[in-house]
């Protein structure tokens, strides 16, 4: 999926980043490897959540955080709403 250019410079204002990747284990085994990565606080950690500082030097790309959500929200979002991803 295309990220807009926009949403990328977003990105760049963002000093931490929390993503529930419950349903995406790819995604949350590379999400863990990003530099100071480690499961989320308060037991959400349990449930999939992943807190990547994106301060440290390494960090994962914009665009690379955009496919994790994207394939986070796949994961769990019903049937029909991740078949209009496909659509766009």
């Amino acid at each position: 999926m295309a990220v807009p250019r926009n949403t990328l410079k977003k990105w760049e204002k963002v000093r931490e980043f929390a993503l529930a990747l419950p349903g995406a284990a790819e995604a949350h085994a590379h999400a863990l490897t990003a530099p100071g990565a480690e499961p989320a606080g308060y037991g959400l950690g349990k449930a999939g959540w992943v807190r990547v500082p994106l301060a440290e030097r390494g960090a994962p790309a914009a665009e690379l955080l955009c496919d994790w959500v994207e394939e986070s929200y796949r994961a769990i979002a019903p049937k029909r709403l991740a078949a209009e991803l496909d659509e766009r």
